[in-house]
């Protein structure tokens, strides 16, 4: 399965965990992600998360997206949309929506932001199905495909919910409520 992340997903395990997790166990997270998904970075949040100084350990294991074919043009929607979104963020959207109509279901669109979010629930609909963020990801991947065991995840998830990841609470409380289940 295709994971197509924005930078925030790369931001959490590279910077924003750094006061209550070493180094080595948050490159662990991301590698677990990196060896269970094939992620495949746009430009734009490739240059992101290379500004990162820990990000070489990874490198080597995303797939990084040259260009991103036009598809404005085609997709009215898309064009239309642009200014309300951060380059990544559309990028990513427009990669997905590029996937989606090549008939390629199996892919995980990774968005935190939350107007982002609202604006695939709203208007490109198409790829509302493959939407995640980051912790939900994580509970996913606990969940459903046995990445982290349940204890990890809830350690992980309520290590993400005290540093500086901008997220609600709430979305992280739901998420390992239904881990704990």
């Amino acid at each position: 399965m295709k994971l197509l992340p924005d930078s925030s997903f790369f931001i959490c395990f590279l910077s924003d965990l750094n006061e209550s997790v070493d180094e080595s166990t948050r490159l662990h997270y991301l590698n677990i992600f990196l060896e269970a998904f094939s992620v495949e970075v746009v430009p734009i949040v490739y240059h992101e998360i290379n500004k990162k100084s820990n990000s070489k350990p990874i490198d080597h294991k995303i797939i990084k997206i040259k260009a991103i074919r036009s598809i404005d043009r085609n997709e009215p929607i898309l064009s239309y949309l642009q200014p309300l979104l951060g380059k990544g963020e559309y990028e990513v959207i427009s990669l997905s929506f590029l996937y989606y109509r090549n008939k390629e279901s199996h892919f995980l669109c990774v968005l935190d932001d939350d107007v982002a979010r609202r604006i695939v629930a709203n208007f490109i609909t198409e790829i509302k199905p493959n939407l995640i963020g980051t912790v939900g990801l994580i509970g996913f991947c606990s969940s459903s495909l046995a990445l982290f065991d349940k204890t990890e995840a809830v350690t992980l998830l309520g290590k993400i919910k005290e540093s500086n990841f901008r997220i609600d609470p709430k979305i992280i409380d739901e998420i390992i409520q239904k881990l704990k289940l």
